[in-house]
Protein backbone atom coordinates (compact mmCIF):
# COMPACT_ATOMS: atom_id res chain seq x y z
CA UNK A 1 0.00 0.00 0.00
CA UNK A 2 1.32 3.44 -0.95
CA UNK A 3 0.88 6.47 1.28
CA UNK A 4 0.55 10.01 -0.06
CA UNK A 5 2.00 11.58 3.10
CA UNK A 6 3.53 10.88 6.48
CA UNK A 7 0.21 11.87 8.08
CA UNK A 8 -1.62 9.22 6.06
CA UNK A 9 0.96 6.61 7.09
CA UNK A 10 0.71 7.63 10.74
CA UNK A 11 -3.07 7.46 10.57
CA UNK A 12 -2.92 3.96 9.12
CA UNK A 13 -0.55 2.80 11.88
CA UNK A 14 -2.85 4.34 14.51
CA UNK A 15 -5.86 2.47 13.11
CA UNK A 16 -3.89 -0.78 13.04
CA UNK A 17 -2.71 -0.29 16.64
CA UNK A 18 -6.24 0.46 17.83
CA UNK A 19 -7.58 -2.58 16.00
CA UNK A 20 -4.99 -4.83 17.65
CA UNK A 21 -5.20 -3.40 21.16
CA UNK A 22 -8.56 -1.65 21.52
CA UNK A 23 -11.31 -3.10 23.70
CA UNK A 24 -14.21 -4.83 21.99
CA UNK A 25 -17.43 -2.82 22.01
CA UNK A 26 -20.32 -5.30 22.35
CA UNK A 27 -22.84 -3.02 20.64
CA UNK A 28 -20.75 -3.10 17.44
CA UNK A 29 -20.61 -6.89 17.18
CA UNK A 30 -22.65 -8.68 14.52
CA UNK A 31 -23.70 -12.32 15.07
CA UNK A 32 -21.81 -14.41 12.51
CA UNK A 33 -24.98 -16.32 11.58
CA UNK A 34 -26.32 -13.16 9.96
CA UNK A 35 -23.46 -13.21 7.46
CA UNK A 36 -24.13 -16.68 6.08
CA UNK A 37 -24.19 -16.69 2.26
CA UNK A 38 -22.93 -13.11 2.11
CA UNK A 39 -20.46 -12.98 -0.83
CA UNK A 40 -17.65 -11.56 1.37
CA UNK A 41 -17.98 -14.17 4.10
CA UNK A 42 -19.00 -17.85 4.15
CA UNK A 43 -21.66 -20.24 2.91
CA UNK A 44 -24.06 -22.19 5.09
CA UNK A 45 -22.04 -25.33 4.42
CA UNK A 46 -18.74 -23.66 5.45
CA UNK A 47 -20.37 -22.24 8.56
CA UNK A 48 -21.87 -25.58 9.65
CA UNK A 49 -18.61 -27.45 9.01
CA UNK A 50 -16.61 -25.01 11.16
CA UNK A 51 -19.15 -25.09 14.01
CA UNK A 52 -19.23 -28.88 14.06
CA UNK A 53 -15.42 -29.13 13.95
CA UNK A 54 -14.91 -26.62 16.76
CA UNK A 55 -17.82 -28.03 18.79
CA UNK A 56 -19.01 -24.56 19.83
CA UNK A 57 -22.33 -22.79 20.20
CA UNK A 58 -22.71 -20.49 17.13
CA UNK A 59 -24.43 -17.96 19.39
CA UNK A 60 -20.99 -16.86 20.60
CA UNK A 61 -19.47 -16.41 17.15
CA UNK A 62 -19.29 -12.77 16.03
CA UNK A 63 -18.05 -10.42 13.35
CA UNK A 64 -16.32 -7.30 14.67
CA UNK A 65 -16.33 -4.63 11.93
CA UNK A 66 -13.79 -2.54 13.86
CA UNK A 67 -11.18 -5.30 13.88
CA UNK A 68 -9.18 -5.07 10.66
CA UNK A 69 -6.92 -7.99 11.61
CA UNK A 70 -9.19 -10.83 12.76
CA UNK A 71 -12.83 -9.70 12.53
CA UNK A 72 -14.33 -13.18 13.06
CA UNK A 73 -14.14 -14.11 16.74
CA UNK A 74 -15.53 -16.37 19.45
CA UNK A 75 -16.47 -14.70 22.74
CA UNK A 76 -18.20 -16.42 25.62
CA UNK A 77 -17.63 -14.91 29.07
CA UNK A 78 -13.88 -14.87 29.79
CA UNK A 79 -13.14 -16.98 26.70
CA UNK A 80 -12.04 -15.03 23.63
CA UNK A 81 -10.46 -16.45 20.49
CA UNK A 82 -9.87 -14.53 17.24
CA UNK A 83 -10.12 -16.59 14.04
CA UNK A 84 -7.17 -15.30 12.03
CA UNK A 85 -8.29 -17.03 8.85
CA UNK A 86 -12.01 -16.64 9.36
CA UNK A 87 -13.93 -19.94 9.17
CA UNK A 88 -11.56 -21.45 6.64
CA UNK A 89 -10.97 -25.04 7.78
CA UNK A 90 -7.30 -25.07 6.84
CA UNK A 91 -6.70 -21.90 8.85
CA UNK A 92 -8.63 -23.24 11.86
CA UNK A 93 -6.45 -26.35 11.91
CA UNK A 94 -3.21 -24.49 11.23
CA UNK A 95 -3.79 -22.11 14.17
CA UNK A 96 -4.95 -24.98 16.44
CA UNK A 97 -8.15 -23.04 17.12
CA UNK A 98 -10.08 -26.06 18.42
CA UNK A 99 -7.37 -27.01 20.90
CA UNK A 100 -6.96 -23.40 22.05
CA UNK A 101 -10.69 -23.08 22.74
CA UNK A 102 -10.78 -26.33 24.69
CA UNK A 103 -7.77 -25.32 26.78
CA UNK A 104 -9.23 -21.87 27.57
CA UNK A 105 -12.62 -23.36 28.47
CA UNK A 106 -11.10 -25.82 30.96
CA UNK A 107 -8.78 -23.21 32.46
CA UNK A 108 -11.46 -20.57 33.07
CA UNK A 109 -14.01 -23.07 34.36
CA UNK A 110 -11.56 -24.07 37.12
CA UNK A 111 -10.80 -20.47 38.07
CA UNK A 112 -14.46 -19.45 38.19
CA UNK A 113 -15.32 -22.50 40.26
CA UNK A 114 -12.62 -21.45 42.73
CA UNK A 115 -14.03 -17.89 42.75
CA UNK A 116 -10.56 -16.69 41.69
CA UNK A 117 -11.61 -13.62 39.72
CA UNK A 118 -8.21 -11.98 40.03
CA UNK A 119 -6.65 -14.84 38.05
CA UNK A 120 -9.57 -14.90 35.61
CA UNK A 121 -8.89 -11.30 34.61
CA UNK A 122 -5.14 -11.73 34.77
CA UNK A 123 -5.32 -14.50 32.15
CA UNK A 124 -8.05 -12.90 30.03
CA UNK A 125 -7.29 -11.43 26.60
CA UNK A 126 -6.98 -7.66 26.96
CA UNK A 127 -9.47 -6.99 24.15
CA UNK A 128 -12.32 -8.25 26.34
CA UNK A 129 -11.08 -6.99 29.73
CA UNK A 130 -13.31 -3.92 29.88
CA UNK A 131 -16.60 -5.41 28.57
CA UNK A 132 -16.06 -8.54 30.70
CA UNK A 133 -15.43 -6.43 33.82
CA UNK A 134 -18.69 -4.59 33.17
CA UNK A 135 -20.73 -7.75 32.57
CA UNK A 136 -19.19 -9.69 35.49
CA UNK A 137 -18.94 -6.78 37.95
CA UNK A 138 -21.63 -7.95 40.39
CA UNK A 139 -20.05 -11.41 40.63
CA UNK A 140 -16.59 -10.09 41.59
CA UNK A 141 -15.98 -9.98 45.38
CA UNK A 142 -15.94 -6.40 46.69
CA UNK A 143 -12.40 -6.76 48.03
CA UNK A 144 -11.12 -7.61 44.54
CA UNK A 145 -13.07 -5.10 42.45
CA UNK A 146 -10.68 -2.15 42.53
CA UNK A 147 -7.48 -4.21 42.21
CA UNK A 148 -8.89 -5.96 39.14
CA UNK A 149 -9.93 -2.59 37.69
CA UNK A 150 -6.45 -1.18 38.28
CA UNK A 151 -4.77 -4.12 36.54
CA UNK A 152 -7.07 -4.06 33.52
CA UNK A 153 -6.65 -0.28 33.33
CA UNK A 154 -2.88 -0.66 33.11
CA UNK A 155 -3.17 -3.38 30.45
CA UNK A 156 -5.78 -1.64 28.30
CA UNK A 157 -5.25 1.02 25.64
CA UNK A 158 -8.76 2.09 24.61
CA UNK A 159 -12.39 1.59 25.62
CA UNK A 160 -12.62 3.41 28.94
CA UNK A 161 -15.50 5.52 27.61
CA UNK A 162 -17.66 2.38 27.66
CA UNK A 163 -17.62 2.05 31.46
CA UNK A 164 -21.07 2.72 32.95
CA UNK A 165 -20.93 5.66 35.35
CA UNK A 166 -22.41 3.74 38.28
CA UNK A 167 -19.85 0.95 37.98
CA UNK A 168 -16.97 3.44 37.99
CA UNK A 169 -18.39 5.24 41.01
CA UNK A 170 -18.93 2.04 42.94
CA UNK A 171 -15.56 0.58 41.96
CA UNK A 172 -13.64 3.73 42.91
CA UNK A 173 -15.41 3.85 46.29
CA UNK A 174 -14.08 0.34 47.00
CA UNK A 175 -10.43 1.26 46.46
CA UNK A 176 -10.00 1.65 50.22
CA UNK A 177 -10.51 -2.09 50.63
CA UNK A 178 -7.29 -2.65 48.68
CA UNK A 179 -4.03 -2.97 50.59
CA UNK A 180 -2.16 -2.47 47.30
CA UNK A 181 -3.91 0.86 46.77
CA UNK A 182 -3.03 1.96 50.30
CA UNK A 183 0.64 1.12 49.73
CA UNK A 184 0.71 3.05 46.44
CA UNK A 185 -0.87 6.13 48.02
CA UNK A 186 1.50 6.00 50.99
CA UNK A 187 4.45 5.92 48.59
CA UNK A 188 2.88 8.71 46.57
CA UNK A 189 2.50 10.90 49.67
CA UNK A 190 6.20 10.42 50.46
CA UNK A 191 7.56 11.19 47.00
CA UNK A 192 5.19 13.69 45.37
CA UNK A 193 6.47 17.26 45.02
CA UNK A 194 3.76 19.80 45.74
CA UNK A 195 3.51 23.40 44.64
CA UNK A 196 4.07 26.12 47.29
CA UNK A 197 0.26 26.43 47.69
CA UNK A 198 0.05 22.66 48.35
CA UNK A 199 -1.49 21.89 44.95
CA UNK A 200 -0.29 19.50 42.28
CA UNK A 201 0.49 20.24 38.61
CA UNK A 202 -0.46 17.44 36.22
CA UNK A 203 -0.31 16.98 32.45
CA UNK A 204 -2.11 15.06 29.74
CA UNK A 205 -1.11 14.32 26.17
CA UNK A 206 -4.11 14.29 23.84
CA UNK A 207 -4.60 13.35 20.20
CA UNK A 208 -7.61 12.96 17.97
CA UNK A 209 -8.69 9.64 19.54
CA UNK A 210 -8.20 10.68 23.18
CA UNK A 211 -10.83 11.51 25.76
CA UNK A 212 -10.79 15.28 26.18
CA UNK A 213 -9.57 17.16 29.26
CA UNK A 214 -11.75 16.75 32.32
CA UNK A 215 -13.48 13.70 30.81
CA UNK A 216 -10.25 11.68 31.06
CA UNK A 217 -9.09 9.27 33.75
CA UNK A 218 -5.39 9.40 32.96
CA UNK A 219 -2.94 12.23 33.68
CA UNK A 220 0.76 12.32 34.52
CA UNK A 221 3.20 14.21 36.73
CA UNK A 222 5.78 14.04 33.90
CA UNK A 223 5.46 16.52 31.05
CA UNK A 224 7.71 14.38 28.81
CA UNK A 225 5.29 11.47 29.19
CA UNK A 226 2.43 13.76 28.22
CA UNK A 227 4.34 14.87 25.12
CA UNK A 228 4.88 11.24 24.07
CA UNK A 229 1.14 10.54 24.13
CA UNK A 230 0.35 13.85 22.43
CA UNK A 231 2.68 13.03 19.53
CA UNK A 232 1.85 9.31 19.24
CA UNK A 233 -0.58 8.80 16.37
CA UNK A 234 -1.47 12.48 16.65
CA UNK A 235 -2.67 12.85 13.05
CA UNK A 236 -1.46 16.44 13.36
CA UNK A 237 -3.70 17.35 16.29
CA UNK A 238 -1.63 16.39 19.34
CA UNK A 239 -1.50 18.78 22.30
CA UNK A 240 -0.45 18.88 25.96
CA UNK A 241 -2.99 19.88 28.62
CA UNK A 242 -1.74 21.23 31.94
CA UNK A 243 -3.80 21.86 35.05
CA UNK A 244 -3.50 22.28 38.80
CA UNK A 245 -5.48 20.13 41.21
CA UNK A 246 -5.87 19.53 44.92
CA UNK A 247 -4.00 16.45 46.05
CA UNK A 248 -7.15 14.86 47.46
CA UNK A 249 -8.53 14.72 43.91
CA UNK A 250 -6.04 11.94 43.10
CA UNK A 251 -7.84 8.59 42.99
CA UNK A 252 -4.70 6.54 42.40
CA UNK A 253 -1.06 6.79 41.40
CA UNK A 254 0.32 4.19 38.96
CA UNK A 255 3.94 3.92 37.99
CA UNK A 256 3.85 0.35 36.62
CA UNK A 257 4.91 1.60 33.19
CA UNK A 258 7.23 4.35 34.41
CA UNK A 259 4.71 7.00 33.35
CA UNK A 260 4.04 8.64 36.75
CA UNK A 261 0.35 8.23 36.02
CA UNK A 262 -2.29 9.97 38.10
CA UNK A 263 -5.88 8.73 37.99
CA UNK A 264 -8.69 11.26 38.43
CA UNK A 265 -12.46 10.86 38.56
CA UNK A 266 -13.77 12.26 35.24
CA UNK A 267 -15.94 15.35 35.75
CA UNK A 268 -18.45 14.11 33.18
CA UNK A 269 -19.38 11.43 35.74
CA UNK A 270 -20.40 14.10 38.26
CA UNK A 271 -19.09 13.98 41.82
CA UNK A 272 -17.63 10.89 43.44
CA UNK A 273 -19.58 10.87 46.68
CA UNK A 274 -18.12 8.79 49.45
CA UNK A 275 -20.55 9.59 52.22
CA UNK A 276 -21.23 7.29 55.15
CA UNK A 277 -24.46 6.05 53.59
CA UNK A 278 -22.81 5.23 50.27
CA UNK A 279 -19.78 3.51 51.75
CA UNK A 280 -21.45 0.64 53.59
CA UNK A 281 -19.38 -2.20 52.14
CA UNK A 282 -19.81 -5.79 53.22
CA UNK A 283 -21.57 -4.71 56.41
CA UNK A 284 -18.69 -2.45 57.50
CA UNK A 285 -18.62 1.31 57.87
CA UNK A 286 -15.73 3.12 56.21
CA UNK A 287 -15.71 6.84 56.98
CA UNK A 288 -13.32 9.04 55.05
CA UNK A 289 -13.09 12.78 55.69
CA UNK A 290 -10.52 15.58 56.09
CA UNK A 291 -9.44 16.58 59.60
CA UNK A 292 -7.20 19.53 58.78
CA UNK A 293 -4.72 20.53 56.11
CA UNK A 294 -4.41 17.64 53.70
CA UNK A 295 -4.82 14.99 56.38
CA UNK A 296 -7.67 12.50 55.91
CA UNK A 297 -8.92 9.86 58.32
CA UNK A 298 -10.43 6.49 57.50
CA UNK A 299 -12.39 4.75 60.26
CA UNK A 300 -13.36 1.09 59.89
CA UNK A 301 -15.75 -0.48 62.37
CA UNK A 302 -15.02 -3.91 60.93
CA UNK A 303 -11.36 -3.82 61.95
CA UNK A 304 -11.82 -1.28 64.78
CA UNK A 305 -9.00 0.78 63.37
CA UNK A 306 -8.26 4.32 62.29
CA UNK A 307 -5.87 5.14 59.48
CA UNK A 308 -4.69 8.57 58.45
CA UNK A 309 -3.13 9.60 55.16
CA UNK A 310 -1.26 12.89 55.03
CA UNK A 311 -0.08 14.63 51.85
CA UNK A 312 1.04 17.89 53.45
CA UNK A 313 4.85 17.97 53.91
CA UNK A 314 4.64 20.53 56.71
CA UNK A 315 2.15 18.67 58.88
CA UNK A 316 4.26 15.68 59.80
CA UNK A 317 4.47 12.28 58.12
CA UNK A 318 1.46 10.32 59.26
CA UNK A 319 1.31 6.76 57.98
CA UNK A 320 -1.06 5.00 60.38
CA UNK A 321 -2.16 4.69 63.98
CA UNK A 322 -4.52 2.39 65.85
CA UNK A 323 -6.55 2.48 69.02
CA UNK A 324 -7.15 -0.65 71.07
CA UNK A 325 -10.43 -1.41 72.82
CA UNK A 326 -9.36 0.73 75.80
CA UNK A 327 -8.43 3.72 73.69
CA UNK A 328 -4.68 3.23 73.96
CA UNK A 329 -2.64 4.78 71.15
CA UNK A 330 -0.27 2.79 68.92
CA UNK A 331 1.64 4.02 65.87
CA UNK A 332 4.81 3.76 63.79
CA UNK A 333 4.51 7.29 62.46
CA UNK A 334 6.99 10.12 62.92
CA UNK A 335 4.15 12.39 64.03
CA UNK A 336 3.50 12.58 67.78
CA UNK A 337 0.27 11.55 69.48
CA UNK A 338 -0.28 15.21 70.37
CA UNK A 339 0.06 16.27 66.74
CA UNK A 340 -2.54 13.72 65.59
CA UNK A 341 -4.85 14.51 68.51
CA UNK A 342 -4.68 18.25 67.74
CA UNK A 343 -5.77 17.58 64.14
CA UNK A 344 -8.82 15.70 65.41
CA UNK A 345 -9.59 18.06 68.27
CA UNK A 346 -10.15 21.15 66.15
CA UNK A 347 -12.21 19.23 63.62
CA UNK A 348 -14.43 17.49 66.18
CA UNK A 349 -14.96 20.68 68.15
CA UNK A 350 -16.63 22.41 65.23
CA UNK A 351 -17.07 20.04 62.25
CA UNK A 352 -18.34 21.35 58.90
CA UNK A 353 -22.04 20.69 58.32
CA UNK A 354 -21.21 18.11 55.66
CA UNK A 355 -19.23 16.03 58.17
CA UNK A 356 -21.31 16.33 61.35
CA UNK A 357 -23.04 12.98 60.92
CA UNK A 358 -19.70 11.25 60.27
CA UNK A 359 -18.14 12.95 63.30
CA UNK A 360 -21.02 11.80 65.51
CA UNK A 361 -20.59 8.25 64.25
CA UNK A 362 -16.87 8.35 64.97
CA UNK A 363 -17.44 9.71 68.49
CA UNK A 364 -19.94 6.92 69.15
CA UNK A 365 -17.05 4.44 68.94
CA UNK A 366 -16.00 4.06 72.58
CA UNK A 367 -12.21 3.53 72.09
CA UNK A 368 -12.00 6.70 70.02
CA UNK A 369 -14.05 8.75 72.47
CA UNK A 370 -11.94 7.41 75.35
CA UNK A 371 -8.76 8.40 73.51
CA UNK A 372 -10.06 11.92 72.75
CA UNK A 373 -11.10 12.42 76.40
CA UNK A 374 -7.75 11.10 77.62
CA UNK A 375 -5.76 13.35 75.27
CA UNK A 376 -7.90 16.38 76.09
CA UNK A 377 -6.90 16.02 79.72
CA UNK A 378 -3.31 14.95 79.03
CA UNK A 379 -2.54 17.78 76.60
CA UNK A 380 -4.85 20.47 78.01
CA UNK A 381 -2.04 22.81 79.02
CA UNK A 382 0.00 22.22 75.87
CA UNK A 383 -3.06 22.71 73.65
CA UNK A 384 -3.95 25.98 75.39
CA UNK A 385 -0.37 27.17 75.17
CA UNK A 386 -0.16 26.56 71.41
CA UNK A 387 -3.53 28.18 70.79
CA UNK A 388 -2.59 31.41 72.57
CA UNK A 389 1.10 31.39 71.75
CA UNK A 390 2.18 30.83 75.36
Amino acid sequence: MKFKSYEQFNESIADLFKSAHGAIEPDNLIPAERLIDHPKFFTQEEFDEAIEYLNIDPEYLYYNPKDIISPIMYWNGPIYEPFHGGLNMEALKMFHTKERLQHKTEKFEKLLKANDYASVFDMMDKKILIPSFVSMYKEIPDKDKYDIFKDLYVRSEYGFQTFPVEIIKDCFSKRKLSTEWKSRMEEFSKTVKLNPDVTLTIYRGENVDSAKGDDAFSWTLDKKTAKFFADRFSKGSGRIIEKTIKVEEVIDYLDDRGESEVILFPKKFGILKESLEESIIGGSEHIDFPIGGKTRVVFSRESNSIETINFHPNLGKITWFELDKDGNFHTDTTASEFFIFKQFYEFIKNPPATHRERTATLLSWEPFKAWIDSCTEKYRIKLTGERYGL
